[in-house]
């Protein structure tokens, strides 16, 4: 038998009131936005149901609710400090623009060094292996009222992993005079 108009008419109807149904019960707001839980207790027989917020109880029930937030209790004791951590590993140089070592800390070779080698490239050997560290080298005056020099600087670690090798070159990637530099490792 085919459906009918009418027949068809109330399963559109059931199936809207069946989704606005589901749809209500979605929307309820339990618990409440501030966490609240609200019931509704009855005196007499003791029953409790939960309601949505805003919803109210019947004649002879009574608002309940709970998470009502406490009152803060005291602070708590303080910690006891922690170990303190290692400190970072502080080495660095300065060299001049002859290629002498001025002064330094974790450098193997004694001030007064000559670190140059051929052309624009100077190596500065540490006390330690710097695979696992940061190194960086700025061009410098060989003292405070030097000033800076022009050109580009790169620092590479050496394949014996303890020396930095600095090079310094001008703005076409040409070697340039010498210049003194600072070089300092963070390990």
């Amino acid at each position: 038998m085919m459906p009918t108009l009418f027949h068809t008419r109330w399963m559109f109807a059931a199936l809207a009131a069946a989704c606005g149904l589901a749809a209500g019960l979605t929307m309820a707001a339990i618990p409440a936005p501030d966490g609240t839980i609200r019931a509704c207790y009855h005196k007499k027989s003791g029953r409790l149901r939960v309601v949505d917020e805003g919803a109210s109880c019947k004649g002879k029930e009574i608002v309940l609710s709970w998470a009502q937030p406490g009152t803060p209790g005291p602070q708590g004791l303080t910690g006891a400090d922690g170990t303190p951590g290692e400190p970072a590993t502080r080495l660095w140089a300065v060299v001049d623009s002859n290629g002498i070592l001025l002064r330094g800390i974790g450098v193997t070779v004694p001030v007064g060094t000559d670190l140059g080698a051929a052309g624009n490239t100077r190596a500065v050997p540490f006390d330690r292996d710097l695979s696992d560290c940061a190194w960086v080298a700025a061009i410098g005056g060989d003292h405070l009222n030097a000033g800076v020099s022009k050109g580009f600087i790169t620092s590479t670690l050496s394949p014996n992993v303890q020396t930095v090798k600095v090079s310094m070159s001008d703005t076409d990637n040409a070697s340039v005079e010498n210049q003194g530099f600072h070089v300092i490792v963070f390990c």
